[in-house]
């Protein structure tokens, strides 16, 4: 007992942990600031009240069952569709188990208000189900902030410029336009040494060492042409990535400055008139006591405060005094302009309202008015500051760009690369730089692809293509790539620059949608447009080497036996099975293909002699006489097959496909597993059974069938007791059609059930008019088609006529053959069995032109056996003929089974059937099969003679 009360103690535990877990689990959902929701295939099924803020939702039942889209535009900023995009990113969750997190605009559910988010999706199960998680930032305050930094970049009216440290010009803004006359476009790619002022080269490129060895740079003037000619000065302030020797420099036009500083040096009675023009704060400085004795009135538009005021301020007090902008750094500072040096300085300065600001400041010493003074010039940096960090933004940006760059000198040496570069290609840029970038060819791209780029280039054009390269591992990989010569101002190349995307999935992809496009999904074999494809080629071929080809058309023998009996993937696994034995006989030259279904195509091309093809198809004959063994089980599938050979049967490829149809339909013909060579008598046959086709359709309609009808005897008493229906067509224009030329056509088309339907209304309605008016005990037998018994409906809609004509079903008597059930149908079997429990009889017809198989009189109650036509024919003069009628009445009987002998024409016939004890006869001795008012009148005559 002690120890149940643990175990339910421990239990109870787990239970109380489990709710406190899942408590902890809500909480953090409610509680998380971003937006949490989980969807399925109906819509939201939960979300946080963040989400309910977001997207301005008072209830929560509002949103729950809705879709998605409900809260999405239905278009992106950039024109795609909202639910196509969302639609792939949610297959992405659903297969990788995550989307990362992506840009999205969504809306509030009043879709008053749209705006950018941040999304994550991910796959999760909870008890057997598949769900979606979401998590949604609202990012508006950030894109806005962005947005507002791109336009101050734009619209700065500084330089602001990324170049390598070799000087060429890379990024530009639209000031260079509005300082120097020159567009970005107009510069990109050139060297900015081209523009600098020939006495300031020397400076300019020590200064660039500089950079390069890792100082910054605060302060450097000189100076560039402007467009119309004339030069500009400019002061820089620039640093350098030393990883990509690149520079990211901010320039601003200090020629008006630089010019009043002239003036200041060479004219003192100028300095006052000058001194409040200026667009730079000044600060005049007592050299002695370092006191400032007079501004400009730029002072006080930058820091805020008066002349009055700064003059009362010490240096401190307009610095952050955050290290090292500290009174010790600035008492440095003057200290070294008093030892006779300008000094050029960064300052962070404090306006009086408190915000901090940046500026660029020079000091020297001067002599105003004959007193020594230090004379500082500030402007304010600050713009240039936000814009110097941008810049390295946006250089970060290119660098992780997702394709790669690479730049080569002339001799296509490599001197840079960016990360995507080494992420895709395996190298790192260290094992690059200096090697020539064929060190990345797979030795796969054609030789003409490198000539044709280099024949471009070197005439100054660019060029675009695909490379297969090879990966440092040795994979290969696809890119699409786009190289450019750089020039410079003279138009002289100095540099390539190569944009390259890595396109191995979209080739993968092209591959796999060519692969499909010709060949069979199923057999991996070439499909029917491939295999014209190739066909066409062979004959061109053969016509240049006086040569023959032969097609070959197979046809599987009862393939829809075994998918109506072993379903959809025993065949599929067959016909997987039967092009594997088809491409084991033929020639490595030759072409296995599948056409669709059970119909497979052999192109045997360079035939020397034609007897070569009769031997493949006997091969192929024999081999799929072996059984194939799918789950266990061996099955014996033949095939039929048509051959037609160029030139003598064809002249193109759809003349030859065509012919050899034509050929393989013959060989069903003849009793299947044979082959037959296409002639021109088939041509005819098949053209005479489109005829037919053509106007068997809607003959129906046409009211141009008529049910026959031939009388049945008893042969002891010689009383008609029953007819046979048969069908009679009466075509326009083209005179009689007998019935088996016209049936098997129906049979095939699927026109038997209906006109099928038509005969058993027909027999039934003359059948039931003799029984109520002269004949109770008269009999009608219909034959019924395959086609019909594969019809679910068909028994119902047997006993629907019964009741309709009030005609019994012991009455009716349905002639099938043998093949019916050698079909092998499930539902044919099933129907038999419906229609007999009625009472409705099943007679065998035309026994003994087939199999003759006792089992399917054993083992199916048969009322009636009808013996052939072609057995009693000769049996008056046949010993053979008449011992076998004999023997099958002596067996039928034996079963029960009463017997109607067929083509009875003379009374000797009749005699000897009456002999060895045959039931029934029907023949032309008695009557052909004559319409129904003549059958009336047979009739008559009977019964008053009688």
């Amino acid at each position: 007992m002690a120890q149940n009360i643990v175990k339910d103690g421990r239990k109870t535990e787990g239970v109380s942990t489990i709710n406190r877990t899942e408590s902890l689990f809500r909480t953090l959902f409610d509680a998380s600031p971003d937006g949490i929701f989980i969807v399925d295939s109906q819509g939201f099924v939960d979300c946080n009240p963040a989400v309910l803020t977001m997207f301005r939702v008072a209830n929560k039942s509002e949103l729950l069952g809705l879709m998605p889209d409900a809260i999405s535009p239905e278009f992106q900023p950039d024109g795609s569709s909202s639910k196509l995009v969302a639609m792939q990113k949610v297959q992405m969750a659903l297969m990788e188990g995550e989307c990362p997190t992506f840009l999205w605009w969504h809306q509030t559910l009043d879709g008053r208000y749209v705006f950018p988010t941040e999304v994550v999706l991910r796959r999760i199960e909870f008890d057997d189900q598949v769900l979606l998680q979401g998590i949604v930032r609202d990012i508006s305050d950030r894109y806005r902030a962005e947005k507002h930094l791109q336009n101050f970049f734009s619209q700065s009216l500084h330089l602001h410029l990324i170049a390598s440290i070799e000087g060429v010009m890379l990024q530009l803004n639209p000031g260079w336009q509005t300082l120097l006359g020159y567009s970005p476009e107009e510069l990109q790619g050139q060297s900015f040494f081209n523009l600098v002022h020939s006495d300031d080269l020397t400076a300019t490129l020590t200064e660039m060492k500089r950079l390069d060895q890792g100082y910054k740079t605060l302060y450097f003037v000189n100076r560039y042409r402007h467009k119309n000619g004339s030069y500009r000065t400019i002061a820089w302030s620039a640093t350098a990535d030393i990883d990509d020797h690149s520079i990211f420099a901010i320039g601003t036009d200090i020629t008006e400055q630089k010019k009043i500083e002239e003036d200041l040096r060479n004219s003192e009675a100028e300095f006052h008139q000058i001194f409040d023009n200026v667009t730079e704060a000044i600060f005049v400085h007592d050299a002695a006591t370092g006191d400032i004795i007079k501004t400009n009135n730029v002072v006080e538009e930058m820091y805020g405060y008066t002349p009055e005021e700064v003059r009362s301020l010490a240096v401190s007090e307009l610095s952050s005094n955050v290290p090292p902008y500290t009174q010790e750094e600035a008492n440095a500072l003057l200290g070294r302009a008093l030892a006779g040096e300008e000094v050029k300085f960064q300052w962070h300065a404090k306006h009086k309202d408190g915000h901090l600001l940046w500026t660029e400041a020079q000091m020297r010493c001067a002599e105003i008015a004959g007193r020594d003074c230090i004379l500082v010039i500030a402007r304010d940096i600050t713009a240039r500051k936000a814009t110097e960090k941008q810049m390295k933004i946006l250089l970060q940006a290119v660098e992780q760009s997702p394709v790669s760059v690479v730049i080569t000198d002339l001799h296509a040496r490599i001197e840079y690369v960016n990360s995507n570069f080494e992420e895709i290609s395996g190298y790192s840029a260290d094992q690059v730089v200096g090697r020539n970038a064929s060190l990345l060819k797979s030795g796969l791209t054609p030789v003409s692809y490198y000539q044709q780029l280099w024949q471009l280039l070197l005439s100054g054009q660019a060029w675009k293509g695909e490379f297969q390269n090879r990966r440092q591992d040795g994979s290969l990989y696809w890119e699409r790539v786009q190289i450019a010569p750089v020039q410079d101002d003279q138009g002289q190349v100095h540099h390539y620059l190569a944009v390259k995307e890595d396109i191995t999935e979209l080739k993968a992809q092209q591959d796999k949608i060519l692969h499909q496009a010709h060949y069979d999904s199923l057999t991996q074999l070439p499909n029917r447009f491939l295999c014209l494809d190739r066909l066409g080629q062979q004959i061109k071929e053969a016509e240049r080497n006086d040569h023959s080809i032969a097609v070959l058309f197979l046809d599987l023998d009862d393939f829809k036996r075994v998918n109506d009996s072993l379903g959809h993937d025993a065949g599929d696994s067959l016909l997987i099975s039967a092009a594997a034995r088809l491409q084991s006989v033929v020639r490595g030259t030759d072409t296995v293909g599948r056409l669709g279904g059970d119909e497979f195509i052999v192109l045997l091309s360079d035939l020397s002699d034609i007897n070569i093809a009769a031997q493949i198809a006997e091969q192929i004959l024999l081999l799929f006489q072996q059984p194939f063994t799918m789950d266990k089980r061996e099955i014996v599938t033949t095939t039929s097959i048509g051959i037609a050979c160029f030139p003598s049967d064809g002249k193109d490829s759809a003349e030859l496909l065509r012919n050899a149809d034509t050929a393989m339909y013959a060989a069903k013909q003849e009793g299947r597993n044979v082959f037959q060579f296409y002639t021109e008598a088939m041509n005819l046959q098949v053209a005479r059974q489109l005829q037919l086709e053509e106007l068997l359709y809607n003959a129906l309609e046409r009211d141009e069938f008529e049910v026959h009808y031939q009388p049945v005897l008893h042969i002891g008493s010689r009383e008609i007791t029953s007819a046979e229906a048969l069908l009679r067509w009466h075509p326009s224009g083209i005179g009689p059609v007998y019935p088996d030329e016209f049936i098997p056509i129906l049979e095939k088309t699927g026109g038997i059930i209906q006109v099928g339907n038509f005969v058993l209304e027909q027999s039934l309605k003359m059948a039931a008019s003799i029984k109520a008016e002269s004949l109770p005990g008269f009999h009608i037998a219909v034959n019924i088609s395959p086609r019909q018994l594969r019809n679910a409906d068909f028994p119902e809609y047997l006993f629907k006529l019964l009741k309709q004509y009030k005609f019994p079903a012991t009455s009716l008597t349905l002639e099938i053959t043998e093949g019916v059930l050698m079909t092998g149908y499930s539902i044919i079997e099933a129907a038999i069995k419906q229609l007999i429990s009625k009472g409705v009889h099943i007679a065998m017809d035309d026994f003994g032109t087939g199999y003759s198989s006792l089992s399917y009189l054993r083992n199916y109650p048969f009322h009636a056996l009808k013996i052939d036509r072609s057995f009693i024919r000769d049996i008056t003069h046949d010993k053979a003929d008449l011992e076998l009628v004999n023997a099958a009445i002596a067996m039928a009987h034996s079963l029960e089974l009463v017997v109607v002998a067929e083509g009875v024409e003379t009374e000797q016939q009749l005699d000897l059937l009456a002999l060895k004890a045959c039931d029934y006869a029907q023949g032309f001795l008695f009557s052909k099969a004559v319409p129904k008012q003549a059958f009336f009148s047979l009739m008559s005559s009977k019964t008053e003679r009688s």
